[in-house]
């Protein structure tokens, strides 16, 4: 709206601003960007006249830094949620200032999960961030949806995880349940704990055959895998030089992925 009578009055002038890129570093993002929000507050408050002093500080306020660190930390978690699954790490450290060893124990089981979660369901969490962005469209061939839901590979591979999870299960009941003595024991375990070895080693050795890979966008996936360019390391254990994507399967090697693109 046009106002003859306004009167513009600039008190400052944001000359530079700070960007961190989440997916690098979402918890330690975190951290610093509560520091910066800290340090900006602080100066805020002085440049309008809410600590009068110079060495006053908006660490001093209680009630105020409670409200900044409850508000920080929430922050950090829906973010890591989104990302991740879990909560943000170190939070213990942004809600009071102070690292403590519950957080620390926290933290390392969060990581764990964050493991399990990565391996086992980021690859349908992908597919959903690039079906509501837009990032993938579908293009209307019926042959289409066969290749995104038809699991292609083997069915001995496929049946590898039931028999790791059937054979561990059978373990701790061979274990826990009592026996009319040790050597009725001692047969059934070594069949467990052989059929546990074995399916645990393939599974390990092959890894890259039980990763919850996105299925829409899977061509980005396929050129990480595949890159030998510099920094490329082999199952062969060559040393990467200068960073680069770790090459985990040989070339030539048919992976579900390779299958979809031929498929379509």
């Amino acid at each position: 709206m046009d106002c003859a009578f306004c009167l513009t009055l600039t008190v400052r002038v944001q000359r530079a601003h700070t960007f961190y890129f989440p997916p690098t570093g979402l918890d330690r993002t975190n951290l610093m960007q509560t520091s910066i929000a800290k340090a900006a507050i602080n100066k805020q408050a002085h440049d309008f006249g809410l600590l009068t002093h110079p060495e006053f500080s908006i660490e001093k306020e209680e009630e105020f830094m409670k409200t900044f660190r409850e508000v920080w930390s929430d922050h950090g978690n829906f973010i890591a949620t989104a990302y991740t699954g879990t909560g943000a790490l170190r939070t213990d450290f942004t809600r009071t200032g102070v690292r403590t060893k519950k957080g620390v124990v926290f933290d390392k089981l969060t990581s764990g999960w964050r493991y399990i979660l990565n391996n086992h369901s980021d690859g349908y969490k992908q597919d959903a961030f690039d079906l509501m962005t837009g990032a993938w469209q579908p293009h209307g061939d019926p042959g289409e949806a066969v290749v995104l839901l038809h699991d292609k590979r083997h069915w001995t591979v496929r049946l590898v995880p039931y028999i790791f999870w059937f054979s561990l299960v059978m373990i701790f009941f061979t274990v826990a349940l009592r026996r009319a003595s040790s050597y009725s024991v001692l047969y059934p375990l070594s069949l467990y704990a052989s059929l546990f070895t074995i399916s645990a080693t393939y599974m390990a050795r092959n890894s890259i055959d039980f990763i919850a890979w996105p299925r829409l966008n899977y061509q980005p996936m396929l050129d990480a895998i595949y890159y030998e360019g510099p920094g490329a390391r082999t199952k062969k254990g060559s040393k990467a030089r200068g960073g680069g994507v770790v090459q985990e399967v040989h070339k030539g090697e048919k992976t579900i992925l390779e299958e979809a693109i031929k498929a379509r």
